[in-house]
């Protein structure tokens, strides 16, 4: 009987460990708005190679990004919260994950990625540009 529930516990522990908070529209807005510095958003997904060496370098950098107050949040518009999981645990980071929901993608009119969109410290968008960027272009358009 303790096998059975220890075995019970850790399905549990796990499965809700690895839950993912899939966005809305409506918490996209309060998640930038509540983060009180310079942030950047890369919207991604676990298919695109563009998306996962972006997210790599912005790491690879993630102690000069510190240094000048500026976090990175990484949404993912996969349909499988699995498949973003399984891709972000390969990747080895410790950036906030989100999924987007539908509404949110429609709404973001994301229809490529990645993405990045720069929000400065009060929410409003600063600048956002499709495609792969250098680490060194994405400071361009944190200054621009």
């Amino acid at each position: 009987m303790r096998i059975f529930l220890l075995i019970i516990s850790f399905v549990f522990y796990s499965t809700y460990s690895n839950a993912l908070v899939r966005l809305k529209t409506s918490d996209f807005q309060q998640l930038i708005r509540k983060n009180k510095s310079t942030t950047i958003v890369v919207f991604w997904a676990s298919y695109c190679p563009y998306c996962k060496k972006e997210i790599k370098e912005l790491y690879k950098n993630k102690t000069e990004l510190d240094k000048k107050q500026i976090s990175v949040i990484l949404i993912s518009i996969d349909k499988l919260e699995s498949s973003a999981l399984r891709a972000y645990k390969n990747l080895n980071v410790d950036f906030p994950l989100y999924i987007a929901t539908n509404n949110l993608i429609n709404y973001l009119n994301i229809r490529l990625v990645p993405i990045i969109a720069i929000y400065d410290k009060n929410g409003n968008m600063h600048d956002i540009a499709p495609g792969y960027k250098t680490f060194t272009e994405i400071l361009k358009m944190l200054k621009d």
